[in-house]
């Protein structure tokens, strides 16, 4: 088989895969959107961004403790009709 024909094929499976990602993309965005929010509030109100631990086993630890935080701050917040966009810009 010639490289011109195995490159076409390639070419279009990611086209037909990235069609099918757009006929999501709204629930994929909103998804994305989620996420962002969780880290910006670990990074802001649990001070993610100051790991400096240099071991695997020292960061696992302080990444578990920060997302367990995380999730309780935000689930806190929600009760108190505090909104997480509110929450991590703090």
């Amino acid at each position: 088989m010639e490289w011109k024909t195995i490159f076409i094929g390639i070419w279009k499976k990611i086209v037909k895969e990235f069609a099918e990602i757009l006929e999501i993309w709204r629930v994929f965005r909103e998804l994305r959107s989620n996420i962002e929010l969780f880290f910006n509030v670990a990074k802001n109100c649990v001070r993610l961004n100051k790991v400096h631990q240099f071991t695997k086993e020292s960061v696992l630890k302080k990444v578990i403790r920060a997302f367990h935080l995380t999730s309780e701050l935000i689930r806190t917040a929600k009760l108190f009709n505090i909104g997480v966009r509110e929450l991590a810009e703090t």
